[in-house]
């Protein structure tokens, strides 16, 4: 099992149900690229909609923004990358997308309440993994992303 299947079935543990298909085919981009999903212009490029289409999309389904899972996603991202011995948090920012290190810690920081170097411990990630489902990935959310329509697993 890869990191990324054993992150989606760990945000599916954490949640309480499987995550909807759309959900697991957008999380399952962004590891692979987390530089261009920086913006909502890297995820809405991918679907063929403009950023305000897909955002009107999603706020008429309830759900938060685009943006609001990519950062999340990014940011467990970033938690497996600073677990990697090789790994440096300069490096592990410009794979993600960042200008300098200091962006990447002051947006990790911001977003998770903890310093990176935490956030590559099992109980930082856990509590990034947790933080999520709490914020993102309730019930009533993920029924929410099946109305979405074939999105993300069309243009995969």
């Amino acid at each position: 099992m890869s990191w990324v299947d054993g992150l989606l079935r760990d945000l599916g543990r954490v949640s309480g149900s499987p995550l909807p298909l759309e959900l697991r085919a957008l999380a399952c981009r962004v590891p692979e690229f987390p530089s261009q999903y920086a913006l909502t212009e890297g995820v809405t490029g991918n679907v063929r909609l403009t950023p305000g289409a897909m955002k009107a999309r999603f706020r008429r389904r309830g759900l938060p923004s685009p943006f609001a899972y990519t950062v999340r996603l990014r940011t467990l991202c970033g938690c497996e990358l600073l677990a990697r011995r090789e790994m440096t948090t300069t490096s592990v920012a410009y794979d993600m997308g960042y200008l300098s290190s200091g962006n990447f810690c002051r947006a990790f920081l911001k977003l998770t309440g903890m310093r990176p170097s935490v956030g590559a411990t099992v109980r930082g990630r856990l509590a990034v993994i947790t933080s999520f489902a709490t914020e993102l990935l309730q019930g009533e959310q993920l029924e929410k992303w099946d109305d979405l329509g074939p999105l993300f697993v069309r243009a995969a």
